[in-house]
Formats: C-alpha cells, structure tokens, sequence
C-alpha cells in the first residue's frame, strides 16, 4: 500500500506542476504565502506565475466584487481592488456596507496585510457592534485616511 500511496503522491504533484489543476495559492516562496482562495470561483491553472495569477483574481473582483470573501488573507492589490469596487459605489450614493463586510472579513484574519494603516484597529475597536455599524465606522474611517486610498474623496 505505501508503493500506491508514493505512486498516488507523485502523480498528483505532476499533474499540478503541468496545469492540469486549479490551483488554490500561490506558487512557493512567494511573498503572500498564506493567501488563498476557493479554486471552485477561480479558474487558475496551477502552472502560471504568480503575478498572473493575482491578476485573475483581481480580474474576478473587479467584474464579481463577492468573490473578495473566497479569498483568505489577501494580498494588498486584491485589497485594493475591493476598495476601488467601494469607491466605484460610493460614487453612485449606493451604500457598500455589504462590500465594507467582506474586507473587515478578511481584516480579522492575522496574516492579512494592512494597507490602510489603522484600518485593522478601527475594526477591532468597533467588533462589538452591529455588522452595519462596524461597516459605516471602516467608511468613515476611510474617508479620513490618508491621501492615497481612493474611497477618501468619495465618502468626505
């Protein structure tokens, strides 16, 4: 049985190494090593780069804003592609709170990269609340951040 378990092993890396399969994270050694995402809502072939494979994903976010909540621990260009998403909407006066809901999602989780400095504490500082509150507190704190962060000129 250890021959078809090593055999099993092997093949399963080969087919993964060729594109054969979705992948679900990034190549090794990359720099979001704990970034990782629902392989059903991205069709990723496992052999691209890195680089290209954060643009699909920030391509999906970009035309389908709720596949932001497949990702766990996402990298700051994916991040920035929800708030772009964000502004886009607070621009139309249409109320994000549900897109506001899918980044403190990902701000709870530790390997997150903090974009917006401040952000991860505001969250922290308003969990006890309701979901709706905590998300009009991350808009305003957004819309006092630092020049930068597009969804400032929009909710000011």
């Amino acid at each position: 049985m250890a021959l078809l378990d090593t055999l099993g092993d092997l093949l399963a890396r080969a087919s993964y190494a060729l594109g054969l399969e979705n992948a679900d994270r990034f190549p090794r050694g990359h720099a979001a090593p704990y970034t990782r995402w629902n392989k059903a809502y991205f069709d990723i072939p496992s052999d691209l780069k890195a680089e290209r494979m954060e643009t699909i994903i920030c391509a999906a976010i970009a035309n389908t804003p709720y596949v932001f909540g497949e990702i766990r621990n996402p990298t700051p260009r994916m991040q920035r592609a929800l708030l772009a998403i964000i502004e886009a909407r607070l621009r139309r006066a249409d109320a994000p709170a549900d897109l506001v809901a899918l980044l403190i999602k990902a701000y709870r989780q530790p390997h997150t990269p903090d974009i917006v400095p401040g952000l991860r504490a505001t969250i922290a500082a308003n969990a006890q609340f309701d979901a709706n509150i905590q998300a009009h507190a991350v808009l305003a704190y957004l819309g006092d951040a630092p020049a930068g962060f597009g969804v400032i000129d929009a909710h000011g």
